[in-house]
């Protein structure tokens, strides 16, 4: 009775080797700012505490619909009343177009301080072959800018170990990833 889950789009703009969202869910749907607003504003009414947001991908959202997930944010933190926003889980192809205007407003005090950032694997070769639009690198430096800005941000992500095309030095990359990023806490799959 304490947490309201308000789906903000389904679908997804990517084509990940290893994914089925694409089939499952077809292309990136966003739902109207203004129908979020009227679930989280009833969900706040019957005491809810937490709103989740979610989505397959939730910084893909508003694209469609020529908004982005910062706008949602920031007339969500605007809602009156005693209640804590945490974002789902998002891609880092998208972050780049976001990620300044994020990262301001994740200093919110409605806004958990929570990053769920999938990395898939340490290793350019294997993020290339898995249709991920994104290095290594790239991945650590969004990490590194958040952490910058908000030090006590809980960062999660997601790692598939043995990965097709995945060699011993593409998993030793993966490690060295961690090693660099320690993160809060991890998805495995494999």
């Amino acid at each position: 009775p304490f947490v309201g889950i308000i789906q903000i789009n389904s679908g997804c703009l990517g084509a990940c080797t290893f994914c089925k969202t694409k089939s499952a869910r077809f292309t990136l749907k966003s739902y109207h700012i203004n129908e979020i607003l009227k679930e989280a504003k009833t969900a706040i009414n019957e005491g809810v505490k937490e709103i989740w947001l979610t989505s397959q991908d939730t910084f893909c959202y508003g694209f469609d619909i020529q908004t982005d997930i910062t706008e949602l944010l920031d007339k969500l933190t605007k809602l009156p009343g005693d209640f804590m926003i945490r974002v789902g889980m998002g891609n880092p192809d998208h972050l780049p177009k976001i990620q300044d205007k994020l990262i301001q407003l994740y200093q919110h005090p409605k806004i958990f301080k929570f990053l769920h950032l999938p990395l898939q694997a340490g290793s350019d070769e294997t993020l290339e072959h898995m249709k991920r639009r994104y290095t290594v690198q790239q991945f650590i430096d969004s990490i590194n800018a958040f952490k910058k800005i908000i030090p006590e941000i809980n960062i999660m992500t997601d790692i598939i170990v043995g990965y097709p095309t995945e060699t011993d030095d593409h998993f030793w990359g993966t490690m060295q990833a961690f090693r660099k990023l320690n993160p809060d806490s991890i998805n495995i799959s494999r």
